[in-house]
């Protein structure tokens, strides 16, 4: 496991990754839509969301100038963008 990714799950696991995709978040945390994707339905108990990063163990082998992306999003430089 490299440096990035044992960083990046420790983050996970103490809750420290913020959403950034609102209507992911929303959706994590349980609400859901109706027939229209603007008609949000609220949850009786809202859940916390929490991020998934096994997401890194499922890229599939795809290359970007001859690297593997799954090694370009770990490595420091590209800061997991």
């Amino acid at each position: 496991m490299t440096y990035y990714e044992k960083h990046l799950i420790d983050a996970q696991n103490q809750d420290k990754v913020v959403y950034y995709d609102y209507l992911l978040y929303k959706r994590a945390a349980g609400w859901w839509t109706g027939l229209i994707n603007d008609d949000w339905n609220r949850p009786t108990k809202i859940e916390k969301a929490r991020y998934n990063a096994e997401f890194l163990q499922n890229i599939p082998n795809y290359y970007f100038l001859g690297v593997p992306i799954k090694e370009l999003i770990k490595s420091t430089s590209s800061d997991g963008y």
